[in-house]
């Protein structure tokens, strides 16, 4: 299988092709668009597709390859849809969709979105995750038909997570972080030891807990419905199975937000889930699109990908202010 390394050589390979060509007609403006990367990310979700006869989608965003990108860039995010649309109409809706989801979470109101159009479009959804789909993103693989996971893959806890503006920038909080907060606040208060919460409670803006707890019962209600009509359709006990397992991810008895909930233990929980090392080309295929996509995550100012076999993709980049051009 072609591991992280071998994908970077290979785009490397396809890079120095690019600059050869470039010299050649240096007048072609598409050669300047297009990068190693590319060449080799879109061969592979092209593979991909001509190998199980399905639609194929990643949508990944930069979140371990960029510290410090503002949320709206890696999360996910209401503007995602405008890319899922311009990908989806290049795809044939008369076949299954493979989607390759690698992102943190974020909004669970703009994963009902992007879930809701995806099921409009297409009748069969297997959700593929090469290493990590979280929060938010464990809301919409739930929407699938399947899960495919690899051994090391993970799902994560549901706790929606919270954009506060702080003094030190804007930050991510897990509800159920903020709602202990506020119990502990509500302990201290009957002691001096109010006063060391004072400011930190003095960032937090009005209607936030009730904000904490509508989105943890939002994020519990998605996941119950989503799975009762997709992964368990027409079996028994479907509802008590889907409330079960949205409950199993809404629960704060993980400790903390970026848990990892491995395979095994998702399978148990009661979670359909396809091993990804049965198609041994497939997992080829598979991890060969991530690797070649956190390399362009990596290496180019691309902060979030969604793109399909087809070609049409959408970017979201993301350029240092101190890389921009100056004002004139």
């Amino acid at each position: 299988m072609p591991g992280w390394s071998e994908i970077l050589e290979e785009i490397q390979a396809e890079q120095a092709k690019i600059e050869d060509a470039k010299k050649q007609n240096p007048q072609h403006p598409a050669l300047f668009r297009l990068s190693g990367a590319d060449v080799v990310r879109r061969k592979y979700l092209a593979e991909m597709a001509t190998h199980t006869g399905r639609n194929v989608i990643i949508y990944a965003s930069g979140w371990l390859q960029k510290s410090g990108l503002p949320a709206d860039y890696i999360i996910v995010h209401p503007s995602d849809i405008d890319g899922f649309m311009e990908v989806v109409k290049s795809c044939d809706k008369t076949r299954p969709l493979d989607f390759i989801l690698h992102s943190p979470g974020g909004s669970p109101e703009a994963a009902e979105q992007i879930v809701n159009y995806l099921r409009q479009k297409f009748s069969d959804i297997r959700v593929i995750v090469p290493n990590m789909a979280m929060s938010a993103a464990t809301m919409m693989a739930c929407a699938a038909d399947i899960i495919m996971l690899a051994r090391h893959s993970t799902l994560g806890p549901t706790d929606p997570q919270m954009t506060l503006r702080t003094n030190t920038g804007d930050r991510l909080i897990p509800a159920h972080a903020l709602k202990a907060d506020f119990e502990a606040a509500k302990v201290a208060a009957a002691s001096k030891a109010y006063m060391a919460w004072a400011p930190i409670l003095g960032q937090y803006p009005p209607g936030l807990l009730a904000q904490c707890t509508s989105a943890l019962k939002l994020t519990k209600l998605l996941m119950k419905n989503w799975l009762k009509t997709y992964m368990f359709k027409g079996e028994k006990n479907a509802a008590m199975k889907a409330a079960r397992i949205a409950k199993f991810f809404a629960d704060d008895k993980h400790f903390t937000h970026g848990r990892p909930l491995m395979r095994e233990q998702l399978r148990k929980a009661g979670l359909k889930i396809d091993d990804l090392e049965t198609d041994g080309k497939l997992q080829d295929l598979v991890m060969s699109v991530y690797h070649a996509t956190t390399h362009t995550l990596g290496g180019t100012f691309a902060a979030k990908i969604i793109e399909g076999h087809a070609g049409k993709g959408y970017f979201k980049q993301f350029v240092p202010p101190q890389l921009r051009p100056a004002a004139q």
